[in-house]
């Protein structure tokens, strides 16, 4: 055979007489050099390279290839280059450095072997005489010889097992060959050592120790529902847990064994299926599939009918599948032809290229290349170059496969977003456009008419549209004020038509405004007047003065000055808070020895109950106004219950109570009846103006009842008479006396 494939390694006589056109000794195809053990073969009509399609024999001859992986013999090694397209060369016979027994240790006299799947055990290749020379282990057992006491420990991998003295152990019956050997008491003959653990003897004493094994695999399937590598490490984990467990069969428990007993261990009642392990992370059972594979060419083919390496890489995907897959014959699996009545001789796919992470597959029988399709739901963020994030390497590789996209890998994690550094407000979302993040109102709402009041005093269909109106306005205050429409003003020419001041202040029209304002000068003249808050006035001008800078209805308990309290007794000092008097709702604390009036620090509640401020803002609370009003350093008095009206101007000393008008309501000329008034107050007109007056002195029936501020009413009236004239919030704790 002169001519043939130019340094083809696999010649074979084909037929006699000149080569035929096409023909892969044709002088055309003489140059032909195949790569990677691959073989020059005709495929319709033309050479082409191919691997080589049959089996390789099964004889176990190990050598370790230049890709550092070992190989069970050289066809192994030469299938495997053909098939990754990779010169492969051998490195040295037998197993690739390090050796698996490299970091196996054995005791005892064992020596380390490896088996035919890589694996590294312990093994006692030696075996002892028949001659009778009894001696005593540390166990309390008698053996026939020092030998079988060596063997023993060896099998057992149990360093401990020692010789305590020549001759038969003390109680068992025999004695001892060796005279001129003292006879000893074994401290471990009255010792008994349960849960598989044995006696040994230290330093004279007895005691009782966990069985030591190796990890040769001789899988047993425990009562407990664990699978044990072998039965040693199953007595190990009865000794360890104290607890009584036996070999329920050989081999492993598999799903359909159920444990036998409650356990602590979260792996005690967990079954994994598909070959997955369960462990413990963090106290919580996971089922994990085997990580590492020896790298070991032992090809088997699965019941998928697909080829694998080994046992534990056909294990090791059927658990990353969660698919069933059984070992179906040793050996690779065999190709079957894809049509007729050609045969294909080698792999359609193997000088085809695809390009953007397409993957070659044969179909029918010719090579297709397509997107990846089945990309598992993981999540590991990469950041392309086109400034896309993308779940996982598998999801980039498919987006750049299917729109034919020239991306690579920037950085792993997340992309930096233009809307990285912007805050958006009011339900609003951030969008990138033109490489640039702002916000957006990305919904919309229905027609829906469900009416509802806005805190800028404007009604809204509904719900969705004041948020949206918020949103297009980015108004973070923009609320909910009230269910259905906004309330509205009654016209008016006169400014102070509709405005009622309290706590003595009086309605001016200044430049075209109401306002309320406080006494401002009072005459010099002494006439005391007995407030009910208990104090002296010089006047009845001062104590209204008093009553509206404090916000505090303040009434004439009787004329000339209040009495003594008889309990008071003169002090020689005087509190440095008794003459100074607060405005704007702050209170005297004494800091440093100094009286100053200062702000409450304390935090308002969150309670919605709107109150409208003299300088026509909507605030939460009564609270909320008086703080603003104390830290702004001027009088912000309650003008109206509820939210602020559109129409009505701002007013600035004293609180009025709102007088509105629902928008269903005819206009009527009663001032009274469209006017609401607070703290139990009532509604009068006054020389043609609406005001509010607390309720006169309470006739009638008494029934006491206790208010929440912890004082005891004469009635229910009295009660609320009292909460007209503080101007403050009480409520009937509980019938009769506090």
């Amino acid at each position: 055979m002169a001519d043939s494939c130019a340094m083809n390694d696999w010649n074979s006589l084909r037929y006699n007489g000149e080569c035929k056109a096409g023909d892969c000794r044709n002088s055309i195809w003489q140059i032909m050099n195949c790569p990677w053990y691959s073989r020059c073969q005709l495929f319709n009509g033309f050479p082409r390279c191919a691997c080589p399609q049959e089996e390789c024999p099964m004889n176990y001859e190990p050598l370790c290839a230049t890709d550092g992986r070992t190989y069970r013999n050289m066809c192994h090694m030469r299938h495997a280059a053909c098939r990754k397209r990779k010169l492969l060369r051998v490195r040295n016979l037998g197993h690739c450095k390090p050796d698996p027994c490299e970091f196996h240790e054995c005791c005892c006299g064992a020596m380390c072997r490896v088996n035919e799947t890589n694996y590294a055990s312990c093994s006692c290749d030696f075996t002892c005489s028949q001659q009778s020379n009894p001696v005593c282990g540390s166990d309390a057992r008698t053996y026939d010889s020092p030998c079988d006491l060596r063997l023993a420990a060896c099998k057992d991998q149990n360093m401990k097992l020692t010789q305590i003295n020549n001759g038969a152990c003390f109680g068992t019956g025999q004695e001892t060959t060796v005279s001129p050997v003292t006879q000893t008491i074994n401290p471990c003959h009255h010792q008994i050592c349960s849960f598989h653990a044995t006696c040994i003897v230290e330093q004279g004493f007895a005691r009782c120790i966990c069985p030591v094994c190796s990890l040769t695999p001789a899988p047993v399937c425990g009562s407990d529902g664990v699978t044990y590598n072998n039965e040693c490490l199953l007595k190990r984990a009865g000794c360890v847990s104290m607890t009584t467990i036996t070999v329920a069969r050989n081999g492993s428990c598999g799903a359909t064994v159920q444990p036998t007993r409650s356990t602590n261990d979260p792996c005690k009642m967990g079954q994994c299926a598909h070959y997955a392990t369960c462990m413990v992370f963090r106290g919580v059972p996971k089922c994990v599939c085997p990580d590492l594979c020896p790298q070991l060419m032992a090809p088997i083919c699965g019941s998928d009918g697909i080829t694998y390496e080994n046992d534990c890489a056909m294990r090791r995907a059927s658990c990353k599948s969660e698919k069933t897959i059984t070992m179906y014959t040793r050996g690779p699996c065999e190709v079957k032809p894809t049509f007729e009545p050609v045969k294909p001789t080698m792999d359609p796919c193997f000088d085809q290229s695809c390009t953007y992470h397409a993957e070659c597959i044969v179909d029918h029988g010719l090579p297709k290349c397509v997107c990846p399709s089945n990309c598992k739901n993981i999540s590991a963020p990469i950041c392309g170059s086109d400034g896309v994030t993308y779940e996982n390497d598998c999801a980039m590789k498919r987006t750049i496969c299917t729109q034919q996209l020239t991306v690579t890998v920037a950085s792993r994690g997340r992309c930096a977003s233009p809307c990285d550094t912007v805050n958006c407000c009011c339900g609003s979302v951030c969008k990138v456009k033109n490489n640039t993040g702002s916000c957006e109102c990305d919904f919309t709402c229905s027609s829906h008419v469900d009416p509802v009041c806005g805190s800028d005093g404007k009604t809204y269909s509904n719900e969705c549209q004041l948020r949206l109106a918020a949103c297009q306005q980015s108004n973070a205050n923009l609320k909910q004020a009230s269910k259905g429409q906004c309330p509205v003003v009654v016209p008016t020419s006169d400014p102070c038509a509709l405005g009622m001041c309290a706590h003595y202040s009086a309605c001016q029209v200044i430049q075209g405004l109401p306002k309320c304002v406080c006494p401002d000068l009072c005459p010099n003249v002494f006439s005391p007047q007995c407030g009910s808050d208990g104090k002296t006035y010089q006047n009845e001008c001062s104590l209204k003065r008093e009553s509206c800078d404090k916000q505090v209805m303040i009434l004439i308990a009787k004329n000339g000055p209040c009495a003594p309290t008889p309990t008071q007794a003169p002090t020689p000092t005087r509190e440095p808070c008794a003459t100074i008097t607060c405005r704007h709702f702050s209170t005297c604390k004494v800091i440093q020895g100094v009286a100053r009036c200062v702000c409450s620090a304390a935090l308002c509640p969150g309670e919605r109950f709107e109150v409208c401020g003299s300088d026509g803002k909507t605030y939460e609370n009564e609270c909320a106004l008086r703080r603003t009003s104390c830290l702004a350093g001027r009088i912000i008095s309650i003008v109206r219950i509820g939210v602020c009206l559109r129409t009505l101007p701002a007013v600035t000393q004293a609180p009025t109570p709102r007088a509105v008008l629902p928008t269903t309501r005819p206009v009527t000329s009663d001032l009274c009846a469209i006017g609401r008034c607070a703290h139990n107050a009532i509604c009068e007109v006054y020389q043609g103006q609406p005001r509010c007056v607390c309720p006169g002195p309470c006739t009638g029936a008494k029934s006491a009842v206790c208010g929440s501020d912890g004082r005891t009413y004469d009635s229910e009236c009295d009660l609320k008479r009292s909460i007209c004239m503080s101007q403050k919030t009480i409520t009937i704790a509980k019938p009769g006396f506090c």
